[in-house]
């Protein structure tokens, strides 16, 4: 005679099933917030990347000026650049709207100023007035781009020494003017001009010759050009650093060049 077979029943109290489900609740709960922290992770990383890659201008009179942008999710402009106003903010391009129609907020959670803010529907123009904001994943600031700093004007060569304008007293009885006659004198010409100790000399000897009408000196080549001619010639300037002198009045000597000279300039003759 077998023994007789029992079932084992075991009785659960209302509190103990509740217990249970509660359990298998929290355990679903938690797979769907690690799913849910993945998702939003990549979501995140998406918008970044959708950010970074909308080109982004500043229109301006007279042409179109690269914007400046900052980080996503940074509420600060990089350095050198600085926060647009709300008008600079109208005039910006993103991608190929120009301009998107900006709105208006004053969010304390987005980052302050100009901005590209990702939205459901894609990039869009955002200034926020609100006076501190904060960073956000979804926003990036658009900055006005640092001034150039001013380009100096150029520095004029110096000139050559010999080009340089010779302040020269022309002395009694006779009159500084601008020009040159040209070549190297008219009386007693010498290539290159004649040799003097300074140009008190040359006007010496332009008052002792009555045929001369003007002298031409340079005291720093020390240099003597004597002229017939009184006026310089027309639309001719000066030459290098000698002054052209008119003579105001005709001297009555009768004295030749020749002779003058040899007188009147010794150590010079000796010279030549």
């Amino acid at each position: 005679m077998g023994l007789p077979s029992f079932k084992l029943c075991v009785l659960l109290s209302p509190s103990m099933m509740q217990f249970g489900a509660g359990f298998r609740i929290m355990k679903r709960q938690n797979a769907r917030k690690a799913d849910g922290a993945e998702s939003t992770q990549v979501e995140e990383t998406a918008v970044r990347e959708n950010v970074l890659s909308h080109a982004v201008e500043l229109g301006s009179l007279g042409g179109v000026v690269p914007a400046v942008l900052g980080d996503a999710g940074a509420n600060s402009c990089p350095g050198g650049s600085r926060r647009m106003t709300e008008n600079e903010c109208s005039t910006v391009k993103i991608g190929s709207v120009n301009p998107p129609n900006v709105q208006i907020k004053t969010a304390p959670k987005v980052a302050a100023g100009c901005l590209a803010w990702q939205g459901p529907e894609g990039t869009e123009l955002w200034y926020n007035r609100h006076p501190q904001g904060k960073g956000n994943v979804r926003s990036r600031p658009i900055c006005y781009p640092p001034v150039p700093a001013p380009v100096p004007a150029p520095v004029p060569a110096t000139p050559a020494p010999d080009s340089l304008p010779e302040i020269v007293e022309c002395g009694e009885g006779y009159l500084r003017l601008p020009g040159d006659i040209v070549g190297w004198g008219e009386i007693g010409s010498l290539e290159g001009g004649n040799p003097v100790t300074d140009c008190t000399v040359c006007r010496d000897w332009c008052t002792g010759l009555q045929e001369c009408g003007s002298y031409e000196c340079s005291a720093r080549q020390k240099k003597c050009n004597l002229n017939l001619g009184a006026y310089p010639q027309p639309y001719v300037p000066s030459f290098e650093s000698f002054a052209f002198c008119q003579k105001l009045a005709r001297t009555t000597t009768t004295q030749s060049f020749a002779d003058f000279f040899a007188t009147a300039a010794p150590t010079t003759a000796a010279n030549n």
